[in-house]
């Protein structure tokens, strides 16, 4: 068997043969792996033109990894752009691939780069090194800092109402989960414990609840209400004077307004028949309805709660009941009904 001396020699003799059957110079596009070897082997190695030629195609391949890395990769390794499309320069080098690149190397692509891909900045608040790529953006390459809190809102609410025992989650009393636990969810790696103290405070809808463990001290969150799954002790107050709550309102959609004349409003998969105390724009209705309804319900809470009827108020100031054994709210306990836009008064009963 040949020594690994002599198969490397054989293939620089190949490339030799083949570059003067090409009618160039072997040595000029030989890689940077013969150059090394040559080294140790004492050769003269790379002229200081072909030393220039090698560090161009390693800008070159950085340039087009960075490419990739900002147009399709960034999520899918776990990275979160700031607003601008931004990422921290020191996150970018921890990826595997771009760990044998220095901060030195990005700032000299950027500097150097004749077609101005790409631009660096100091981040304002942490003075990190973040860079950004100046084109050839699809919509969803980055997002806003509302649109990740967005995102996140979303995430959590998803997890919180309807997917905890899915991720193998157990709830507290009240439907809370420690921050620490969900954070370590791969959908929620590239998240902190600030980002979802910030959704919490910021949230219009106030959908979830903060606190600290009674006895471990750990942060904890839960959802106020929407669930599908079953919570105990969920921080919930019984209603029983419908004086409190004048105005009782659900929001739909027209497809489903034929289908509640002559039914009735069910709870479907949820826990709970969502209402807000008032209608859009009154002062404390936060959340019970979509901004997009195009239907608003008006519910006789009083009758509903004198036939025994079950109603509570969450802690974001939804009203809530399960409905009758059948998880519905007969129309018999809707009084009013109303077009939004154009607003218009709606018939009630059933159509014949």
């Amino acid at each position: 068997m040949a020594s690994r001396f002599e198969q490397t020699t054989d293939r620089q003799r190949g490339d030799r043969s083949y570059q003067r059957h090409r009618g160039g110079s072997a040595h000029s596009h030989s890689s940077a792996a013969d150059d090394g070897w040559s080294k140790r082997r004492g050769g003269r190695g790379h002229t200081a033109k072909e030393g220039r030629g090698f560090r161009d195609g390693r800008d070159v391949k950085l340039s087009k990894s960075l490419s990739w890395l900002f147009r399709q990769g960034a999520e899918k390794e776990g990275l979160q752009f700031d607003e601008g499309g931004y990422l921290n320069v020191e996150d970018i080098l921890a990826v595997r691939g771009f760990n044998i690149y220095t901060a030195a190397d990005i700032e000299r692509l950027v500097k150097n780069y004749d077609s101005q891909r790409f631009s660096l900045r100091n981040q304002p608040e942490n003075n990190r090194l973040q860079i950004c790529a100046n084109q050839n953006y699809t919509p969803k390459t980055f997002h806003s800092s509302h649109d990740n809190d967005v995102k996140l809102s979303k995430s959590l609410s998803w997890l919180l109402r309807h997917g905890a025992e899915k991720e193998g989650f157990t709830f507290d009393e009240g439907g809370y989960i420690n921050v620490d636990d969900i954070l370590a969810l791969q959908r929620f790696k590239v998240h902190t414990t600030e980002d979802i103290e910030r959704i919490v405070k910021n949230n219009d809808k106030q959908r979830f609840c903060l606190r600290n463990h009674p006895e471990s001290n750990k942060l904890q969150i839960c959802a106020n209400q929407g669930h599908t799954i079953k919570v105990e002790g969920l921080q919930l107050t019984p209603i029983t004077d419908p004086a409190q709550y004048p105005t009782v309102t659900h929001g739909t959609y027209w497809k489903a307004w034929e289908i509640i004349r002559e039914q009735g409003l069910s709870k479907m998969r949820r826990n709970h028949i969502h209402f807000a105390p008032g209608v859009p724009g009154d002062e404390g209705v936060i959340s019970g309805m979509r901004n997009s309804c195009e239907v608003l319900i008006f519910l006789d809470m009083e009758k509903a709660l004198e036939d025994g009827l079950e109603f509570f108020i969450s802690a974001n100031n939804v009203i809530l009941s399960s409905g009758n054994v059948d998880g519905l709210i007969l129309p018999k306990y809707i009084k009013d009904a109303i077009q939004l836009h154009p607003r218009r008064k709606l018939p009630l009963g059933a159509t014949s």
